[in-house]
């Protein structure tokens, strides 16, 4: 094989190799139904120390927990909730499909495993906590079929706490 040869295929190699980092490292931002949720939690941290922003975690059964489906759909897909979201909160969700076809990557399953140990560490889904930018938690909820203004009253009264 002659020397260009051999430069193409190291330069195939390497984009393989890339391609391979990317799609196996946690992904920084989903977009679902309009919302930008966060699923790297250092740099939903460090975004939050940056913007002086609490960090709300969703911790989500997104394709088996009836109650986490109707949360996204009923709060976290509301205009009202997204117009408040932006303007104060740092969104992280992190999921735990069940389903083949919706499984995440290794690494990102890991890293929420990870974080389900530190702040969730009895597995209920759906919760929401809301914590600071040092990682206090502010607020530990689940769902209360209450709707986003319902939802919105309770994390306002927390903000407007600290």
């Amino acid at each position: 094989m002659d020397r260009k040869g051999k430069l193409v295929l190291k330069i195939l190699g390497l984009i393989a190799i890339l391609l391979i980092y990317i799609s196996n490292r946690p992904s920084t931002e989903t977009i679902s139904k309009g919302n930008i949720w966060m699923t790297d939690y250092m740099l939903a941290k460090n975004k939050a120390k940056v913007e002086n922003k609490h960090i709300l975690i969703f911790f989500s059964g997104s394709d088996w927990s009836r109650p986490s489906i109707e949360l996204s759909r009923d709060v976290f897909e509301q205009e009202a909730f997204k117009s408040f979201a932006k303007e104060n909160l740092i969104l992280l969700r992190l999921d735990f499909p069940k389903h083949k076809k919706n499984l995440l990557n290794v690494e990102q399953a890991k890293h929420n495993k990870i974080l389900a140990e530190k702040f969730n560490n009895q597995s209920h889904f759906p919760l929401v906590l809301v914590i600071d930018k040092n990682e206090n938690v502010l607020l530990r909820t689940e769902y209360k079929k209450d709707g986003a203004s319902g939802f919105l009253a309770h994390v306002e009264k927390t903000l407007t706490a600290f």
